[in-house]
């Protein structure tokens, strides 16, 4: 898995061609917008465990 220990993002329809790595980042930046984050906040990632977004 590397840095990062989850699935990815494929984009809304989840078919975009992207290698796992992208997709990976690509889901932490669809968190963020998701949650409203704008700009470097505290953020309490709850239940995350290991990986490059925690």
């Amino acid at each position: 898995w590397g840095e990062h220990m989850h699935h990815g993002y494929y984009g809304p329809t989840g078919k975009e061609k992207k290698d796992r790595r992208q997709a990976q980042i690509d889901l932490i930046e669809e968190f963020l917008k998701w949650a409203g984050v704008e700009q470097a906040e505290q953020i309490l990632d709850v239940g995350c465990g290991i990986g490059g977004s925690s």
